[in-house]
């Protein structure tokens, strides 16, 4: 039992499978889970539920970590093609938001592993394109003025008051 709260987790292996089956039926078009109506499949409080599916999900992680695999090509695939459909950076949604959002769409990976992912390729993709728009920008600059030391800038007429 965890501390205070009144909630166990000891519950069998084929109830969490269960919970776990509960909780995708109930995602809602907008991914709200309806912890109501999981509440009363399974027969428990919407508290238990909760607490019990958030430990399922921690546990998740921490093996998924241990068995961490490389990339592979369909999921790079779709975990691009998420973040261009997305078309907004991780601060204008919200990191949390986003993070869930890659997860669910590459489907295979969890929110930590595309934020990872982001980071070392999206970020460095960034860096990259600012970097060569400001050497296109130099480049016009010393070509401006090699076209105004030549004479062959643009003339300046004057203004008529």
């Amino acid at each position: 039992m965890e501390e205070g709260s009144g909630v166990t987790f000891n519950w069998p292996d084929s109830e969490k499978l269960r919970l776990r089956r509960s909780v995708e039926e109930a995602r809602g078009r907008h991914d709200q889970i309806d912890w109501y109506w999981v509440s009363t499949l399974m027969g428990r409080s919407v508290k238990a539920c909760q607490a019990v599916f958030r430990k399922i999900k921690q546990e998740g992680k921490i093996t998924r970590k241990k068995n961490a695999k490389r990339w592979q090509p369909d999921e790079l695939e779709r975990f691009n093609d998420a973040v261009r459909s997305i078309g907004k950076t991780p601060e204008e949604i919200g990191p949390a938001r986003y993070w869930e959002l890659l997860s669910r769409r590459v489907k295979s990976r969890t929110p930590d592993d595309c934020r990872k992912k982001w980071k070392r390729t999206w970020v460095n993709i960034q860096i990259e394109e600012a970097e060569q728009q400001e050497e296109r920008n130099r480049i016009r600059r010393l070509q401006r003025q090699q076209q105004n030391a030549a004479g062959g800038g643009k003339v300046k007429r004057p203004r008529h008051t």
